[in-house]
């Protein structure tokens, strides 16, 4: 992780405590809250090997400007159907060193 993730991570947690044992934060502290949990989630997706979504999760605005290929569809899942066929059932996201799901 660069530099500016790290601090980023490292402010954004600080932040995080801080809202978590007060309740809410300063308008100052809160669109700074707001700003750097926008640019984790965007080191956090650039760095995901892989991405999965449910359907509502897909058209998610912090995916608008990132473009994906299409993993090949070659695994099988335990019946024997390709991952295509199965919802994405197979196993490939395990091989990974990120995997990111985003549930809506």
């Amino acid at each position: 992780m660069d530099q500016l993730a790290l601090h980023t991570k490292n402010e954004l947690y600080k932040l995080t405590l801080l809202k978590d044992v007060q309740g809410e934060l300063s308008l100052k502290d809160e669109v700074r809250y707001r700003k750097l949990r926008k640019q984790m989630e965007k080191v956090i997706l650039q760095n995901a090997d892989v991405v999965t979504t449910t359907c509502v999760g897909c058209g998610d605005p912090r995916l608008e400007n990132f473009r994906f290929r299409q993993g090949q569809q070659h695994a099988h899942g335990t019946d024997g159907r390709t991952d295509g066929q199965t919802g994405g059932r197979a196993g490939a996201a395990t091989k990974s060193k990120h995997a990111l799901l985003i549930m809506i």
